[in-house]
């Protein structure tokens, strides 16, 4: 038997698409051979990258292994001047369809799902590439966006169809709230989800920067990443409070050299008081002229 056939080395060759085998169950999914060149990607997918050196490492062990997992397709007619003929748009796969084209498969296994619209293909492509697709969060992020506002489902139902749960579909699309620089970071790699959800717990742009440029800089670690942003919030939470020391100790330089006396304001939230120091009756009498005028 030659290698690199995977299930077609199995099956003699026909021009034709060819069914191979069904499964038994409850849902039963009939399995064939499709020719890659009847196969096309789905524009709606919500994987945006593909690394070029990992597609061609896929591709040499489909060469050597065939296509292990078949691509999850549905039948399309296209009409053109020649007339009407069938494509299959890719459901879910299409890492692996692209693969098997650098490796030269002439055919590739696929399941055909039989849906009822465009709508519903959609939402079929976005919930089986979500399950079953190796996307990076961003990308994951942006179908289960796609999920809320275009299919008006609920973070709840999000969770319930794609396995997680509502906090990981909630804190998931809190990366979309980050600056674009960093959503990019998070596409190419620069920095792993776990980054993200670090720098996702300083509240400022500027915080949110700084925390993303330590972390490639200094080459962090998640749990690294996670103690500095503890850090840079502790330090912003008392840079208001040294602001307001500075002011109030301001205040009380002009009180005292209007007074000629010693004065401390004292605050508790919006309530306080001020103290003003005298050393003698005379004093204490100067004091209250200059205030009583």
């Amino acid at each position: 038997m030659k290698s690199g056939k995977g299930l077609e080395s199995l099956i003699p060759a026909r021009k034709e698409n060819k069914k191979v085998s069904k499964k038994s169950g409850k849902n039963q999914e009939i399995l064939y051979l499709l020719d890659i060149k009847d196969i096309q990607p789905n524009p709606n997918q919500p994987r945006r990258e593909f690394d070029k050196d990992a597609l061609y490492e896929l591709a040499s062990s489909i060469r050597e292994h065939g296509v292990l997992l078949p691509l999850v397709v549905h039948k399309k007619e296209k009409t053109s001047e020649r007339g009407a003929n069938v494509v299959y748009e890719i459901i879910a796969g299409e890492r692996r369809w692209r693969a098997a084209k650098i490796a030269g498969l002439p055919r590739v296994p696929v399941i055909i799902r039989e849906t009822k619209s465009e709508h519903h293909n959609l939402l079929l492509s976005l919930i089986e590439n979500v399950q079953r697709e190796n996307l990076n969060a961003l990308e994951r992020a942006m179908a289960f966006k796609r999920l809320l506002g275009d299919f008006k489902l609920t973070h709840e139902e999000i969770a319930a169809r794609v396995g997680k749960s509502r906090e990981f579909v909630t804190n998931t699309l809190r990366l979309l709230s980050l600056p674009s620089l960093i959503q990019e970071g998070i596409s190419r790699g620069a920095i792993s989800e776990g980054h993200a959800r670090a720098i996702l717990a300083l509240k400022t742009e500027k915080a949110q920067r700084l925390l993303f440029s330590k972390i490639q800089k200094e080459k962090l670690s998640v749990r690294g990443a996670e103690e500095t942003a503890r850090l840079l919030i502790s330090r912003i939470r008392r840079i208001p409070q040294r602001e307001a020391s500075a002011q109030r100790g301001e205040l009380e330089d002009k009180i005292k050299a209007k007074l000629g006396v010693p004065v401390r304001i004292l605050k508790n939230g919006k309530r306080g008081s001020i103290s003003i120091s005298f050393s003698s009756k005379e004093e204490m009498d100067r004091v209250l002229k200059t205030l009583l005028g």
